[in-house]
């Protein structure tokens, strides 16, 4: 019996007042349940603020 583990990739990118872009980031996680993977971007993102 062999387990597959699945990957998803996360990101977002933060832009300021101005429409300027600040920063962003991009992640590759191994969650396969899609509510996990959204929770994980949304506190990826929050980290940054």
């Amino acid at each position: 019996m062999s387990i597959s583990k699945q990957s998803a990739a996360v990101g977002g990118a933060l832009k300021g007042p101005s429409e300027r872009w600040l920063v962003g980031f991009e992640r590759v996680i191994s969650m396969t349940n899609i509510f996990q993977i959204e929770a994980r971007a949304i506190l990826e993102g929050l980290k940054l603020s």
